[in-house]
């Protein structure tokens, strides 16, 4: 006759399952799948992938590569957006670029890690770069009040705005 077990984390479910390694009772939400049986979590050994594992000094690495070269592309955007001659299109491609750039340099700046977090720095570093492209100029050669004045017309420039939401997702997708 089979004798009638409870899962060792939810004494009120019934179970007819073992861990492969240890022998204790589990139900179905405490079994974790494996290429050698069904086991509990602590006999699985469950951890995060290496690639995902970020510490907090990899975070200040990016964070500072975000800001230093979000400022650095938000100028040379600035210089590249003048041509008159390539029209107002190209804040959208250059958009596409520091989105590239900014992805690339942050993931290269924490030995190729990846996560959600990084994303996120990358995303705010491609934003920096608008925000300084739009009111930088205006704060260094002309009065304060109109880089306040640019950065408020940042915010409801469409085409802009679309642009940098792409250069976001290219940057996170290159962190992905």
């Amino acid at each position: 006759m089979a004798e009638s077990l409870t899962c060792a984390n939810h004494p009120m479910t019934p179970t007819k399952v073992r861990c492969s390694k240890c022998g204790k009772p589990i139900c179905t939400l405490c079994m974790i799948e494996t290429p050698v049986g069904h086991r509990c979590r602590e006999c699985a050994n469950l951890r995060r992938l290496p690639t995902f594992e970020v510490s907090s000094l990899q975070y200040a690495k990016a964070i500072g590569t975000a800001l230093g070269l979000g400022l650095a592309l938000g100028v040379a955007w600035i210089f590249l957006r003048g041509f008159p001659f390539l029209g107002g299109y190209l804040s959208f491609f250059i958009a596409l670029g520091v989105g590239y750039v900014m992805g690339e340099t942050v993931s290269l700046s924490v030995n190729r890690k990846r996560g959600r977090g990084l994303q996120v720095v990358a995303a705010v570093g491609v934003f920096l770069a608008y925000l300084v492209s739009r009111t930088a100029i205006l704060a260094l050669f002309a009065a304060p009040s109109l880089a306040v004045t640019g950065l408020m017309r940042a915010f409801v420039d469409p085409f802009g705005l679309v642009a940098v939401a792409i250069g976001i997702y290219i940057a996170a997708s290159r962190i992905r």
